[in-house]
């Protein structure tokens, strides 16, 4: 519905024969399944303050398929998302409760730093893999390095698009998140908008409001201030997505034989 320049555009044609068969095998997807399910959906938010007639069956069946076609789950989720987005506008995060009203070039500008890409990249098991390289931090345009809400727009404007990603709803997103090359020079060149108030917000986006299944969250070679940030977050995670976050070390030349490798879990 809101084709991106910034994004290859994506089909929202009928599943492919290998992806429909992983949608019924995981899922539980079936056409008559889907008709009852968007039915039911659009019924239940008849008595919330979403208006379902805003929202296409292809927007609503991305909220269905994360939540296996459970239907107050997904009536949750397209709730909250609704309300999130109106607080961004309140705060003035966003000026338009429409993400894709949104200047594009300071996301452009973004892109083009290199820290952030798009979760195009496929994975052997059909997941997407979506990588955030810290250190390039460091080439963001000043005007952004002090802007506090660029990643919170970026996380707004990547989920109307990606929600209208199949895969992500099926198999799901798996995110690598790279400090591996991240020096003092950066997190100080990030201080302005890596803040405690947006990472908490980014921690409850993702908790309520995301419309695909989070698989993994990878963090690859923390600095030792991320435990810091790390118990910021956690309070704002459900259980489910801290077992799902793994902290892994690199294994770097002369490491002993147990320096690699995933390390712990988040929870």
């Amino acid at each position: 519905p809101y084709p991106s320049p910034l994004f290859p555009p994506l089909t929202l044609a009928l599943l492919d024969p290998d992806l429909a068969a992983a949608a019924k095998r995981e899922l539980g997807e079936s056409p008559s399944r889907v008709s009852l399910a968007l039915a039911s959906l659009r019924d239940a938010l008849s008595s919330s303050a979403v208006d379902s007639d805003t929202y296409d069956d292809s927007v609503l069946l991305s909220y269905l398929r994360p939540s296996k076609f459970r239907i107050q789950r997904a009536c949750d989720k397209v709730v909250s998302h609704a309300a999130f987005v109106c607080q961004l506008v309140e705060d003035g995060v966003l000026m338009d409760p429409d993400p894709h009203a949104m200047p594009k070039e300071p996301l452009k500008r973004l892109i083009e730093s290199g820290c952030f890409y798009n979760p195009q990249l496929p994975l052997a098991n059909g997941c997407r893999l979506c990588c955030v390289d810290y250190s390039r931090l460091q080439s963001l345009p000043n005007a952004l390095k002090n802007d506090p809400f660029l990643l919170l727009r970026w996380q707004v404007f990547c989920l109307e698009h990606v929600r209208h990603d199949p895969y992500l709803q099926v198999h799901g997103l798996v995110i690598l998140q790279d400090f591996g090359r991240l020096t003092f020079r950066d997190v100080l060149t990030a201080r302005g908008v890596i803040t405690p108030k947006a990472i908490a917000r980014g921690a409850m986006f993702a908790r309520k409001c995301v419309p695909f299944r989070l698989r993994a969250v990878v963090y690859l070679d923390v600095p030792s201030w991320f435990d810091l940030l790390w118990s910021a977050m956690k309070p704002f995670l459900s259980e489910k997505v801290k077992r799902r976050v793994i902290f892994v070390r690199r294994r770097r030349r002369g490491d002993d034989g147990g320096g690699g490798g995933r390390s712990r879990l988040g929870g």
